[in-house]
């Protein structure tokens, strides 16, 4: 019984006794004694909730350290599954392609035609491709399982920003897409972790230039500022098609992806949220089928978090 218990029950006894000093002049015995064993029933009522509630609490307890358990074993297949789907399938179609290349090589090992040189090479383009794709999978898992601590460091937002967009735009080449800067100019350098800010951004980025692909041109509006509460932001947002409801509490989830098999991992939108997490901050999405996407992290919260130097 916890102390707050035992000064109540102090309390109902002296308030019983009290009441018994003042009335024992005046009372038979009888109405003495039934007075004494009414207190007696609530005290032992009393005592009889108490220990009922610290049953309860205990229950509660362990059914959530065994939820929490269940959820994690639950992730964590859920994890294993993922992994084995995304790196199985290029390690079956590598698998094909050196068959391939074995027997023709058997067959023919003097006589081998400039058509059949040309198509070994191309199957080595195919295993280099799906090689790839399995080193940018265990990558991005590498790089959400990684347990530092973000290295903060003052840094002009704007213009980290404008160099990831560059770098961007670059590598997607002639698409016909729109980058727009709307960033905020009189935003003033903040304490964050830029590598993690980077990474999130092109990230983001990424995955606006394909929602735009089937298209085949749009516009990606990315933006810098604060929150009336001096939150510091920069959000990522694009035309295209936008998210149907019914997945949209799905994007998260590592390996979730609605692209074309052999496309996409999956785990870039995971990263982002394990990343503004890692920062202190979040992550969360605007999105309406036929409306576009805008995707936008909250810097700043948590001892990691974003600081406005002064």
């Amino acid at each position: 019984m916890n102390p707050g218990s035992l000064m109540s029950l102090a309390l109902q006894w002296s308030c019983a006794l009290v009441a018994l000093y003042g009335i024992h002049v005046h009372k038979t015995k009888a109405e003495v004694g039934g007075l004494l064993c009414l207190v007696l029933m609530s005290s032992w009522q009393y005592l009889r909730h108490e220990r009922r509630i610290e049953a309860l609490k205990k229950e509660k307890t362990v059914v959530r350290e065994s939820l929490i358990r269940s959820q994690k074993l639950a992730a964590l297949g859920t994890l294993a599954s993922g992994i084995a789907h995304e790196v199985n399938n290029p390690l079956a179609v590598i698998d094909q392609e050196v068959q391939w290349i074995e027997g023709l090589i058997s067959r023919t090992p003097e006589k081998i035609a400039d058509d059949l040189l040309g198509e070994i090479r191309e199957s080595l383009s195919v295993i280099r491709d799906h090689v790839r794709r399995c080193a940018e999978v265990t990558r991005r898992l590498l790089q959400m399982a990684r347990q530092d601590r973000p290295l903060l460091q003052q840094i002009d937002l704007n213009r980290l920003v404008d160099d990831v967009i560059r770098t961007v735009e670059r590598v997607i080449g002639n698409r016909k897409i729109l980058f727009v800067r709307n960033l905020d100019l009189a935003l003033p350098p903040v304490k964050t972790d830029p590598q993690i800010v980077r990474l999130i951004l092109v990230n983001l980025l990424n995955n606006a230039v394909h929602a735009l692909e089937d298209e085949g041109k749009g516009e990606i509006v990315i933006s810098t500022g604060r929150s009336n509460h001096g939150t510091v932001f920069f959000s990522v947002s694009d035309n295209g098609p936008g998210i149907p409801e019914e997945i949209r509490e799905k994007i998260f989830e590592p390996f979730f992806t609605t692209k074309d098999e052999g496309t996409g991992t999956g785990i870039g939108l995971a990263l982002c949220q394990v990343l503004a997490d890692k920062l202190g901050g979040a992550i969360d999405v605007d999105s309406a089928p036929g409306r576009g996407t805008t995707f936008t992290v909250w810097l700043s919260g948590g001892e990691a978090g974003c600081e406005i130097k002064p």
